[in-house]
């Protein structure tokens, strides 16, 4: 959730703008009215200090073993600790011209499971030799995510590796809980959830863009070739953060590739010749605007809030937003 308190944000609109507590409460009701009364006094302070300049964020990053929660689509280099729960048997196909195999199998941990899908030939000629079994502790590393129907999968592709029962590694209860579809407001949410909520964008954070394969969806090597499918055609794609409020709390949302154009208007041009000022317009046209979003609720360990990784983004009107409250 946000970090700042509603007297927080004025706090330190007043010392970075010298403005008066009366004239930036005057501001935050302005808001609030303009958007319809579906924005909190918080989420409206928030859209005021982005507007005004005040940084209230900080980007944070760091590197380590993501729990399975933790684990959003389009990320590559993945490395998540996790107990095998199921093995499949390995399927052979030929599909658009290409031919292989693939296997899968499922691994959790205690916040919660994942489908591991491994097509590299080496890693499947390994579990075809029963390299691990129901209970054992596995560490995937170098996996991708990518999106099956709402739900986040690992891929294992070539540079992917699997240690089974690494040294000092434990896995306690294994959660296998999975969510469906519904509509919660956002004080409602929580973890594993996947559902839809309404609200307001209140705050904005600068994206960050990477390159993948056209046929695969994996992030390419410095020299532009793909691990799995060597040279290629690539497109950049882009990842961007923002929070969103609908009046009850907030949550911070993840969108990753085309999901974004339903925040603000950007084609494939746009993410090539990025710049400062175009996000400054991005910024300013997602500002305050309502949008319904489908995701899943997932918990960042790592700095303690719920997350919602979003699978598709669209525009609301005041009016179908007032139909819900």
């Amino acid at each position: 959730m946000l970090k700042f308190s509603y007297d927080q944000i004025v706090d330190k609109i007043k010392e970075e703008k010298g403005l008066s507590s009366e004239e930036i409460e005057q501001k935050v009701n302005e808001k609030i009215s303009q958007l319809s009364d579906l924005i909190s006094k918080e989420g409206a302070a928030h859209i005021i200090a982005n507007q005004l300049g005040v940084k209230l964020f900080e980007n944070v990053s760091a590197e380590k073993d993501l729990k399975i929660k933790e684990i959003p689509r389009g990320m590559s280099g993945i490395s998540v600790l996790g107990k095998v729960i199921e093995v499949r048997d390995v399927v052979s196909f030929n599909k658009n011209g290409r031919s292989g195999r693939v296997v899968n199998f499922t691994i959790g941990d205690e916040t919660g499971s994942i489908r591991i899908v491994a097509w590299d030939e080496p890693i499947i000629n390994e579990i075809e030799k029963d390299m691990f079994k129901a209970n054992d502790v596995v560490k995937i590393k170098n996996g991708y995510s990518r999106d099956n129907n709402g739900f986040v999968e690992v891929h294992l592709g070539n540079g992917a590796q699997i240690i089974v029962n690494p040294k000092g590694e434990k896995i306690g209860d294994v959660s296998q809980t999975t969510s469906k579809l519904g509509r919660k407001k956002i004080e409602e949410v929580k973890e594993g959830d996947f559902v839809e909520v309404y609200g307001t964008v209140v705050q904005l954070f600068e994206p960050r863009f990477f390159t993948v394969c056209t046929k695969c969806g994996k992030k390419v090597l410095e020299d532009g070739t793909c691990k799995e499918h060597g040279k290629v055609d690539v497109e950049k794609r882009g990842v961007i953060n923002f929070f969103f409020d609908d009046g009850t709390g907030n949550i911070r949302v993840v969108g990753f590739g085309d999901v974004i154009q339903g925040l603000f208007s950007f084609n494939q041009e746009d993410m090539e010749n990025y710049s400062l000022g175009l996000f400054d317009k991005w910024r300013s046209e997602a500002l305050g605007k309502q949008l319904i979003i489908e995701g899943k609720v997932n918990n960042n360990e790592m700095f303690s809030r719920l997350e919602f990784v979003a699978r598709k983004i669209k525009e609301a009107s005041p009016a179908e937003l007032l139909e819900e409250v």
